[in-house]
């Protein structure tokens, strides 16, 4: 109620006072209006920054968000006593203070830190753990990682894509080191000190010529494979026929030798005959020539094994 003074002639007093508007006269046609507001500040901190928003209405009320400053720092948290830290600190509880205070990283204490004999070392900062190497084994470490030693490498099989891939591979060979390519399948390859060369059961001495050259000279250096094929041919008017084909050397480099087995289907042979080999445009081509007449067998059926030696 209006504080009045009582009496006929009694007026009520009111006042606006701070965020207090009044509105009106008081009669009845136009009542007294107090209209109230509110007004709300933040104020941001080294620590905090706040921000309001919204208009303290149902529909937008105030919102009051808080983030940390850019100057916020770990030691503004209460149980924190860390001021100035040096570089390198980390932070350790105090149970004196009940706050965590900056100091020295400290290492595991020996034997803290269990490990079976392939780790070598305590964890300490003048013994840090290792990988215990065994050179007997071929074990090495480098900035890569625990792998093979040289020695190592160079004592296994070591597979490479192609020569460029295996000219460039490191550690260089020793003698005797073994390599395969993925561009000849089933082929090993040894280092003499020098050159790789194909590694195989036998070694190849030839004196003189091959029989046939195609893509070059034999050097004793290229690898060597023995055919063995069985020829059914028809002689031709000279008694000529394939005893190696053009196609069976497709992608060699010549024949150093060869030699020919007549065969027959049975034990009784009509008509005996050897047979004289020749190179002959890029193949082997032999004469037959009957036993008992000594002549060329012409148009004659013929059945012959034949001995190789490719490269």
């Amino acid at each position: 109620m209006p504080r009045c003074c009582g009496g006929a002639t009694c007026s009520c007093v009111i006042e606006a006072g701070q965020h207090i508007q009044i509105a009106g006269t008081g009669s009845p046609g136009d009542p007294f209006v107090v209209i109230g507001d509110v007004d709300l500040e933040v104020t941001d901190t080294s620590v905090f920054n706040l921000t309001l928003n919204g208009a303290g209405t149902l529909a937008s009320p105030w919102e009051l968000s808080v983030g940390f400053a850019a100057t916020a720092a770990l030691n503004d948290l209460p149980d924190v006593n860390a001021p100035a830290p040096a570089n390198g600190q980390v932070l350790g509880w105090d149970s004196a203070t009940g706050q965590w205070t900056p100091r020295a990283p400290t290492s595991a204490a020996s034997g803290a830190v269990l490990h079976d004999p392939s780790l070598a070392g305590d964890g300490s900062a003048g013994t840090p753990l290792q990988v215990a190497e065994d050179p007997d084994r071929m074990l090495a470490t480098s900035a890569g990682g625990l792998g093979l030693s040289d020695t190592g490498m160079n004592s296994v099989v070591r597979r490479f894509a192609d020569d460029a891939a295996r000219d460039a591979a490191a550690p260089a060979p020793v003698p005797n080191a073994l390599s395969i390519l993925g561009t000849s399948p089933g082929q090993v390859d040894y280092w003499d000190g020098s050159q790789w060369l194909p590694a195989s059961q036998f070694k190849m001495e030839m004196a003189g010529q091959e029989m046939l050259a195609l893509s070059g000279s034999y050097t004793g250096t290229e690898r060597v494979t023995l055919m063995v094929r069985n020829v059914t041919e028809t002689t031709d008017t000279a008694g000529v026929f394939d005893v190696i084909s053009s196609a069976d050397l497709a992608g060699r480099g010549g024949v150093i030798t060869a030699y020919v087995q007549a065969m027959s289907d049975s034990l009784s042979i009509p008509v005996p005959f050897s047979v004289m080999l020749a190179p002959d445009a890029g193949a082997v081509r032999g004469v037959a020539f009957r036993l008992d007449d000594g002549q060329p067998a012409p148009s004659t059926p013929v059945r012959a094994t034949v001995t190789a030696f490719l490269y």
